[in-house]
């Protein structure tokens, strides 16, 4: 049995990196780019080197790696008390000449023992994360054997060309001027993130960490579709992602960037998340905004959009988005 050796991170296996991903069954689906790896690990503020553990040959061949996660940021106290005890498992690969000895279960174990402390231990899902749970085409018995439940219900990312692309009627208050859709403007960052933390909302605690910390990378209001009342008041959100524009280093959008690969002469946009307060929900509010955004990426040159991480097929397929890739959630209680 061959025998490795072992190391953290460091920019240099970049190259190795890509080669094995690239070479593993993840490439037909979910190939990885030098801009895709950088935004997730290296430019995501709670990577550290030694969250990656990476298995080299005698002949210093890269034969697998391991990436894990947890949460450090300190400075949003509430997301650190939700989701500090939770550890996470980006990607464990091992390239096809060395399966089958040990190495990815030796991986494994080494990820726990990087996670000790925290109370679950999920496959993918973290904050920066390449899958939102371990792709469907993959076997799940090698997690399933060491402990790993999985829930029965898949989650999807979801596309559809915007070739075809016809704006549907607004709903009725939106036609009566009770609310009104439109983008948001420069300066209109705080007043976005207050509303995603409005209690009434019931959003996820993500949604306006994340949001923020992307304002500051250089991520433009504009780019935020927006549900209004009449008095200027924000009752919806819905993000939009648009590579027609260029981008930030370090767009953590995965979707843009296996999307632009398997389609190559599109011009790719993204949408989510998506929310409107609890009060205003019904009345189709809300399928007007995801409207309303899709528009905003045609208008903005975007002829192909998907849309991340959801289980809402029936709410977004009645505008014609459809499951693309497909995830079932995973995670591991620890005693």
């Amino acid at each position: 049995m061959q025998t490795f050796h072992f190391t953290s991170y460091d920019t240099s296996q970049l190259p190795a990196i890509l080669a094995l991903w690239n070479s593993s069954e993840l490439r037909q689906k979910y190939p990885l780019d030098p801009a895709l790896w950088r935004a997730n690990t290296e430019l995501e503020p709670n990577f550290r080197p030694e969250d990656f553990r990476a298995a080299w040959t005698a002949e210093n061949q890269l034969a697998g790696f391991g990436l894990t996660r947890r949460f450090h940021e300190t400075k949003d106290p509430l997301m650190a008390e939700r989701i500090g005890n939770t550890g996470w498992i980006s990607v464990i690969l091992v390239g096809q000449n060395w399966r089958g000895q040990g190495l990815g279960a030796s991986l494994l174990v080494w990820a726990d023992e990087q996670l000790a402390g925290v109370n679950v231990i999920k496959l993918g899902s973290e904050v920066g994360n390449f899958f939102p749970g371990l792709p469907l085409e993959l076997p799940r018995s090698f997690f399933e054997n060491r402990g790993y439940s999985f829930n029965p219900e898949s989650v999807h990312d979801l596309a559809r060309s915007l070739h075809d692309w016809q704006l549907p009627p607004t709903p009725p208050a939106v036609q009566s001027g009770e609310y009104f859709y439109t983008q948001g403007h420069a300066g209109e960052q705080e007043a976005i993130v207050d509303f995603l933390r409005r209690p009434s909302t019931g959003f996820s605690l993500r949604w306006p960490f994340l949001l923020e910390r992307w304002f500051g990378m250089g991520y433009a209001p504009t780019n935020v579709t927006l549900l209004k009342r009449a008095s200027g008041e924000i009752a919806g959100f819905c993000q939009t992602w648009n590579f027609a524009q260029g981008w930030f280093e370090g767009c953590p959008r995965t979707v843009l960037y296996w999307a632009r690969a398997e389609l190559p002469t599109e011009i790719h946009g993204s949408l989510g998340p998506l929310g409107v307060d609890s009060t205003v929900r019904g009345g189709g509010l809300g399928l007007g905004l995801v409207a309303a955004a899709t528009n905003y990426l045609q208008q903005e040159g975007a002829t192909f959009a998907t849309i991340d991480w959801t289980d809402l097929t029936d709410f977004y397929g009645k505008l014609g988005y459809k499951p693309w890739r497909n995830y079932l959630y995973a995670q591991k209680e620890i005693s």
